[in-house]
């Protein structure tokens, strides 16, 4: 429980870091659209990833899943 709570502390971190950075890095008239297509892009994904956990039955296919979409996003980068 403990080890959980440890892996869960640097989400806000990870998630928010590049977010802002990437902000910083804006013009400030386009901040607001850009931060606004950002948590779109995260809803939109949750909603994803429920619908992927429903398909699959499953854990080990949705996490195989969610692997080989990574490893796609990983080569386009």
């Amino acid at each position: 429980m403990f080890v959980r709570f440890c892996e869960g502390i640097p989400f806000q971190t990870d998630y928010q870091m590049p977010l802002i950075i990437g902000l910083e890095l804006m013009s400030p008239e386009k901040r607001t659209m850009a931060s606004f297509f950002s948590f779109i892009a995260w809803t939109l994904g949750m909603c994803f990833a429920a619908f992927i956990a429903w398909f699959f039955s499953n854990w080990i296919y949705i996490q195989i899943f969610m692997a080989v979409i990574f490893l796609l996003f990983l080569f386009i980068y």
